[in-house]
């Protein structure tokens, strides 16, 4: 015989009624109640849990994200405002730029005086150019 047998056969011999019975039964399904409900909350708290840190999360990562887009906005109206103080220096430059080279070329066309000056009505079409009627 089994040991499940045996106390089976055990407590029949007590001679309790069927009211005795159905009381454990009953205290039985309590407890199993009792214990799924303590489970389910158990991880409903977890799920609370991190659903919170999720939430913290989130903020924070937004709350970053903020800080960021500011920080950019920030830095890339400095820039522009460097970019465009760089622009003005850049025009400047590049106006002083083209104007030497223009002074040397003329400082370099009088001064070398070995190339033919040609006047503009030299250059006009069906006109023959004064300096190769010269040559011979």
């Amino acid at each position: 015989m089994s040991a499940a047998l045996k106390n089976a056969y055990a407590l029949a011999d007590e001679h309790h009624g069927l009211d005795y019975f159905k009381t454990i039964l009953d205290e039985h399904q309590e407890a199993e109640k009792s214990m799924q409900e303590e489970i389910a909350k158990r991880e409903a708290e977890k799920q609370e849990k991190l659903a919170s840190k999720a939430a913290r999360a989130e903020k924070a990562t937004e709350s970053k994200d903020k800080k960021e887009k500011k920080e950019k906005r920030k830095s890339s109206a400095k820039s522009k405002d460097t970019i465009s103080d760089e622009d003005d220096m850049d025009v400047d430059e590049k106006v002083e730029s083209e104007s030497k080279p223009s002074k040397k070329r003329k400082k370099d066309a009088d001064s070398d005086g070995e190339g033919a000056k040609v006047s503009s009505e030299s250059c006009q079409p069906g006109r023959p150019n004064t300096d190769e009627a010269r040559s011979p």
